[in-house]
């Protein structure tokens, strides 16, 4: 089966680079087995897009970045400051987009394995995603978590605390099967996912409470 269209035939390709680099690792994946995974398409069109199999990787790489922009674009720095409730609220809708994305977006368990396996890695590929994924999120949660806290948004305890707010939401992810068996759920649905914002908001209230009590 070969695809006439070139950006569909590409973007099929990167969608069964993601999965099974994301779920098999870069070494044990070959050219082959992604363009059987991508419909059965000509293994040279992987050369032919994008130069190499590492090529693929990298691209890869920005294709996610392209994708978490539209799905979570970043506040530029210059925003005004917002004030501490506003800025919570604002907080409280940056971890309800995540764990929607997170546990009712098919794609994100293939993007997620991607990253966290590249993301133990140094190099290239670390680099863009760090850039492209994390870097500017992390910062954009750490300002709000400092207008919400009115405390450093670049000291290292606020930086921890965005790492584990992000953490949180994550594990609903990397942990789905743990969590569905100790339930009892199905699995995770739009009705599961509201119980779980309920605990994060919960706990986001608590903590951003005791940090405003005791700011270090």
């Amino acid at each position: 089966m070969q695809d006439n269209d070139p950006q569909s035939t590409r973007d099929l390709v990167i969608a069964a680079a993601i999965r099974l680099f994301g779920h098999q690792g870069y070494e044990a994946t070959t050219v082959r087995q992604i363009a059987l995974a991508a419909g059965g398409q000509n293994v040279a069109l992987v050369s032919y897009y994008f130069g190499s199999k590492e090529g693929l990787r990298r691209a890869c790489a920005q294709e996610i970045v392209a994708r978490i922009h539209r799905i979570f674009p970043t506040a530029p720095d210059e925003m005004p400051a917002a004030g501490q409730a506003a800025a919570e609220r604002q907080l409280e809708t940056l971890l309800s987009l995540f764990l929607d994305f997170m546990t009712q977006v098919p794609e994100a368990e293939d993007l997620a394995a991607f990253v966290l396996r590249e993301l133990t890695e140094s190099g290239e590929v670390f680099d863009i995603l760090y850039d492209g994924v994390i870097a500017d999120r992390h910062r954009q949660l750490c300002r709000l978590w400092g207008q919400a806290t009115g405390t450093d948004p670049e000291s290292e305890t606020t930086r921890l605390t965005a790492f584990s707010m992000l953490g949180q939401v994550l594990y609903f992810r990397i942990g789905r099967p743990v969590v569905v068996r100790r339930l009892g759920w199905s699995g995770i649905a739009p009705a599961e996912t509201e119980q779980i914002k309920k605990i994060l908001t919960t706990n986001l209230s608590a903590i951003l409470a005791a940090y405003r009590e005791d700011p270090e």
